[in-house]
């Protein structure tokens, strides 16, 4: 009975005793400056910091966190300005914030339900898996290898910084509490934001990016997209006055870009100098041009058919196109087709106009351009006349009710196939249609 109770006694002194195997001495040694452990023996009383909510060890050339993984409580890690290489904080389930700036880390295991701010910028990251962080509102990581980031189990997101990588696209499309973005110094060609109407700040200066269609970003104040190939720029979100100086809006250094829509072009002309001397401001800027030269359309050389081929250089969008074929000096349609890259057999001793309506849905709008070609027969193969460059344009809503369909002249048709139709509708958009049958 006496040995039983002396066991029982000292039971709970074995409990405490419980350690940490921790073998980075940079590491316990900051533990230890922390109060959490008073000598430097490769291991740390368990009990001391299992309860600790907040762990900042930055700055103490640790190259090892294990033992890391018993700070089961742990709401806050901080450890910036280290020598880590790797890291595994899959026991760390509480974790909160999660801060890893200035590293050596190539590898990082994160499957954290709870975790709301990741920072990892500077680090020689080649790739990164954050679908596993369905709270994460915060995402810094920028001066990286991370070439793809894939964002759609993240749908609280609202701010990401992924400036000075090697990325070149990014999805927003499950992200729609964006309110701040940063990607900068990328290889970006393509940018759509016009899900994000809690956007604030965009800062994507410094990328490829040739459109950009903020009409919808009724939130954004601050816009820098210098240094980039902008050919056309949407800002007519019904909010200009918040972007109140060249602080907040800059896009100096897009030799392509000429006019740009905007609320009130008084207003912009005033307050937003940072331009190039050939910007512009209009709430009306010519059409979008540069949406229909995106596609282009090449007549190739051929001895007896006509042989057209078509390429779309506008990244993330369809096309669908349909060709009429008239001759002309009778004006008669004789041909109509929807293929991409048409293949048509005339008679060589006519004269034929080639056009081709095309449809570009993009960004969620609908761009519609028309193209004439007029082409003959030389005795040797078939030649372009005259090339027309786009002549037509509309963004057209999705949200759209059909009213009627007419023939050419007017009267209303059920819609027939292999007859030229025009289907009106009540945003007032028309649209030529044939239906080949």
């Amino acid at each position: 009975m006496k040995k039983l109770f002396t066991l029982l006694f000292l039971l709970p002194f074995f409990v405490m005793a419980q350690k940490t195997y921790v073998p980075d001495d940079n590491f316990e040694q900051a533990l230890i400056n922390l109060g959490y452990d008073n000598i430097l023996d490769d291991s740390v009383l368990t009990a001391n910091i299992s309860i600790q909510p907040i762990l900042d060890v930055s700055s103490s050339n640790i190259s090892d966190l294990t033992g890391i993984e018993d700070f089961t409580a742990l709401l806050y890690l901080s450890c910036d300005w280290n020598n880590l290489t790797s890291i595994d904080v899959s026991n760390n389930t509480n974790l909160i914030s999660l801060s890893l700036d200035y590293n050596q880390i190539t590898s990082i295991i994160l499957n954290l339900p709870n975790l709301e701010h990741l920072a990892i910028g500077l680090n020689p990251l080649s790739s990164l898996d954050v679908t596993s962080l369905p709270s994460l509102k915060n995402l810094l990581v920028w001066s990286t290898l991370v070439s793809t980031l894939n964002l759609m189990g993240n749908p609280l997101l609202e701010g990401i910084s992924v400036s000075s990588s090697p990325l070149y696209s990014l999805d927003f499309s499950y992200n729609p509490l964006l309110r701040e973005i940063y990607c900068s110094f990328n290889q970006l060609t393509n940018l759509d934001v016009s899900n994000l109407t809690d956007l604030e700040v965009l800062r994507c200066s410094d990328n490829n990016i040739d459109t950009l269609l903020l009409n919808n970003n009724t939130s954004l104040s601050v816009l820098d997209a210098q240094n980039n190939n902008l050919e056309y720029l949407d800002l007519r979100n019904g909010n200009n006055y918040v972007m109140l100086d060249s602080l907040y809006f800059n896009i100096i250094n897009n030799p392509n870009l000429s006019c740009i829509n905007v609320d009130d072009s008084t207003y912009s002309v005033t307050n937003w100098t940072h331009i190039d001397t050939q910007h512009t401001f209009s709430n009306n800027c010519n059409p979008l041009l540069t949406i229909c030269d995106s596609v282009s359309i090449t007549l190739n050389p051929s001895t007896t058919t006509v042989n057209y081929s078509t390429n779309n250089t506008l990244q993330n969008s369809t096309i669908s196109q349909v060709w009429t074929i008239t001759e002309l000096v009778s004006n008669l349609i004789v041909l109509t087709d929807t293929a991409s890259n048409p293949s048509f057999t005339l008679n060589m001793a006519d004269t034929f106009i080639v056009c081709v309506d095309y449809s570009i849905q993009y960004q969620g709008g609908i761009y519609s351009c028309n193209i004439c070609d007029t082409i003959l027969h030389d005795g040797t193969s078939w030649l372009l006349m005259s090339m027309a460059q786009p002549t037509a344009i509309t963004e057209q809503s999705q949200n759209k009710t059909l009213l009627k369909i007419t023939y050419i002249l007017g009267r209303k048709s059920k819609g027939i196939k292999n007859t030229p139709l025009f289907y009106i509708y009540d945003d007032g958009t028309v649209e030529k249609k044939i239906i080949i049958e």
